[in-house]
């Protein structure tokens, strides 16, 4: 991923940090994750096969790799059909 550290983000005229933008990314990314594995979805970093509980070890990048890399694996229809397991 790329890193935008000179990135400046104004919200109601308080300065985020790229550090803090990265850490509510990740949040993000845990909750999607925790909520596919719910529903019966695998999940997946580095083309393995993750234990639903390893999502909480994972650091802040491996949360957004295995949140983009098991959306890309499961595809539209997975993610629609996976509401009906």
């Amino acid at each position: 991923m790329t890193e935008y550290k000179d990135l400046q983000i104004i919200n109601n005229g308080e300065e985020i940090s790229y550090t803090e933008v990265q850490h509510i990314a990740s949040k993000r990314a845990a909750h999607i994750l925790e909520e596919m594995s719910e529903l019966g979805a695998t999940i997946y970093l580095n083309d393995t096969e993750l234990d639903s509980n390893q999502i909480y070890t994972l650091s802040n990048m491996d949360l957004l790799q295995a949140c983009i890399e098991s959306k890309k694996k499961l595809g539209r229809q997975g993610i629609l059909n996976s509401g009906k397991l």
